[in-house]
């Protein structure tokens, strides 16, 4: 089980040979002894590995021989997390469909047994992949309900992720003005630690930011987003949800 846990470690110092030798060892060793269940749990370790380098087609291999054994074992539970990665996985390589139909299972169960913090997550997740399917009235429903159970959260975080893909939304509808005003709204909560840690989630925001800074203007963003600033996180939600889709 050390093995294991090194090689978690090394995964998210993003260290990969050395978290790739790790957890090849520690999943021979569980296959050896006939531990299937931490045999999954490092199958798992493994894809996130990959997912990091963003070897998305290697990551799903592992994850679906993941899943195979928790499905074995009746560990719904614990599937919903690998499921959750494969979302992740199908979606960064661009198969918006697959991603849309493993973070429905993952809704559909959390739903009678899950905990509010992950429902809220996973609605999240599905109303922002919508935006990518260009399905903005659903979308905007699945963010509606993610932000509305997200109020009783202690944490703010699927609040500043659902503002940021209500924004998204805002610009392929053309409002890129309240796209504006809602960055500037958002611009504590990107600074955050949950915000910063993800490169991907960086990435797209900076896509973002350039592109309605480029279709505005210089000088009319900056003059908006100062305006946007004078926000807090909840009314730029209220602003947002009074926009989108109308």
């Amino acid at each position: 089980m050390a093995l294991y846990w090194e090689g978690c470690i090394a995964l998210r110092q993003i260290d990969y040979e050395n978290g790739k030798s790790l957890i090849e060892e520690g999943l021979s060793i569980f296959r050896e002894v006939g531990d299937s269940i931490s045999a999954a749990d490092t199958l798992h370790a493994r894809g996130q590995l990959e997912s990091n380098v963003e070897n998305y087609e290697a990551a799903l291999k592992y994850y679906r021989q993941a899943k195979d054994i928790k499905v074995e074992y009746g560990l719904k539970a614990s599937e919903i997390f690998i499921l959750n990665d494969m979302f992740t996985s199908e979606r960064r390589r661009g198969n918006y469909e697959a991603a849309r139909k493993k973070v429905e299972e993952c809704i559909a169960y959390l739903r009678d047994r899950g905990t509010p913090y992950h429902l809220a997550g996973s609605l999240w997740q599905l109303g922002d992949v919508l935006i990518d399917l260009n399905e903005i009235e659903q979308s905007t429903i699945h963010l509606r309900e993610s932000l509305q159970i997200s109020q009783y959260l202690p944490t703010a975080r699927y609040k500043g992720f659902c503002l940021f893909s209500l924004i998204k939304s805002l610009k392929l509808q053309g409002k890129i003005k309240d796209a504006v005003l809602l960055l500037g709204a958002m611009e504590v909560e990107t600074c955050k630690d949950y915000w910063q840690f993800t490169a991907y989630r960086k990435a797209d925001y900076n896509r973002t930011y350039e592109a309605i800074k480029t279709a505005l203007g210089e000088a009319a963003f900056a003059n908006s987003y100062v305006e946007g600033k004078a926000m807090t996180l909840d009314q730029g939600v209220a602003y947002a949800l009074g926009k989108v889709g109308k």
